[in-house]
């Protein structure tokens, strides 16, 4: 079993990350063609999307032997760590160095270009040309880094990876929901589309918590409304639902809104499908989206959230539309 099976989904990273594994594993072949291989990779995207599981997959798969570097000591001692570990790939060559998290090897999460640590890096990957060292990066912020640091020539290919849509989500809230106990209406597309945008690490989350809630209850099989709960408190920081929850409390945080947040629609949209309540969410709906409701003949909206409208009382009014137009929701009812 290849390491990139583990990558669920990504089908089109996974593609370009072993055809860069198989230039470090098999120079000779690109040797005959007179090309090499690409002197650095860097991926980037937000926390929890697998960054450092597919940088492990590319270590693994290339066969060579790989450095670590990660920020874990004080500035000054580490420039000296980032040092010593090139020097390290270098005398252990074809390798690999691994600078993890290279967004954070400089002043936490502020922008510092110039830092010692991110001039010392440019440095040792030029040190390093010519003598078969392979650099690989992970990084969350890419506005933390000097744009000299990540040109070509140092980083040959820049990778963004992005939060898992459409099928690459269902495929993996597929592998998280394959070992789980769990009853067969259970709907991994809602799932999905309400974690749309989401990371992995919040899927994984999502089902573990949507299980936990399960065995408290001591519930044979976990169940839908085990994967609403989880959602509204995870994601939505709604709070649990409690026998003394009446429904003016859950809407209290969401009365008299006119501006209103994706995370407000979010809440809103997790709620109606927990109760049963038919509705589309579709946020910060573009012109044309609008536009082929209206050819719907949903043209004209019955109700519009304003200072004197409540969103409870849409939802009692069963909504089937909800749009986000100029920061002002709008609902149009079944």
């Amino acid at each position: 079993m290849s390491k990139f099976d583990k990558i669920i989904g990504y089908s089109a990273v996974k593609k370009e990350l072993k055809q860069i594994a198989d230039t470090l594993k098999n120079r000779e072949v690109y040797a005959k063609l007179g090309v090499s291989s690409p002197r650095g990779l860097l991926l980037y995207g937000e926390p929890g999307v697998g960054k450092s599981l597919m940088a492990s997959a590319v270590i693994e798969e290339s066969g060579r032997k790989a450095f670590v570097c990660r920020k874990d000591q004080p500035n000054g001692d580490f420039v000296k760590v980032i040092k010593a570990t090139f020097e390290k790939a270098i005398e252990n060559a074809p390798s690999i160095v691994l600078l993890d998290d290279m967004d954070k090897f400089a002043n936490g999460d502020e922008r510092h270009p110039d830092a010692e640590e991110y001039v010392t890096v440019q440095s040792c990957i030029d040190e390093a040309k010519g003598k078969e060292v392979f650099v690989l990066a992970t990084v969350n912020n890419m506005r933390c880094l000097p744009r000299s640091l990540h040109r070509a020539g140092r980083f040959d290919r820049v990778i963004e990876i992005d939060t898992p849509r459409g099928k690459d989500a269902l495929a993996i809230i597929a592998h998280y929901l394959k070992n789980k106990k769990v009853v067969d209406n259970v709907d991994a597309k809602t799932i999905a589309r309400i974690m749309d945008g989401r990371s992995c690490a919040e899927l994984e989350t999502v089902i573990n918590e949507a299980g936990l809630y399960a065995g408290y209850e001591r519930a044979d099989f976990i169940t839908m409304e085990h994967f609403m709960e989880a959602l509204m408190r995870t994601v939505f920081d709604v709070p649990a639902a409690s026998d003394e929850l009446e429904d003016e409390d859950f809407y209290s945080s969401l009365d008299d809104v006119s501006i209103a947040s994706t995370y407000q629609i979010n809440s809103l949209y997790a709620y109606c499908q927990q109760q049963g309540i038919d509705m589309i969410s579709v946020a910060a709906a573009t012109p044309e989206e609008i536009a082929e409701w209206e050819d719907l003949s949903m043209s004209s909206y019955d109700i519009y959230i304003a200072e004197d409208t409540s969103i409870k009382e849409v939802v009692r009014g069963n909504p089937a539309v909800v749009f986000l137009e100029d920061g002002i929701v709008k609902f149009k009812s079944s």
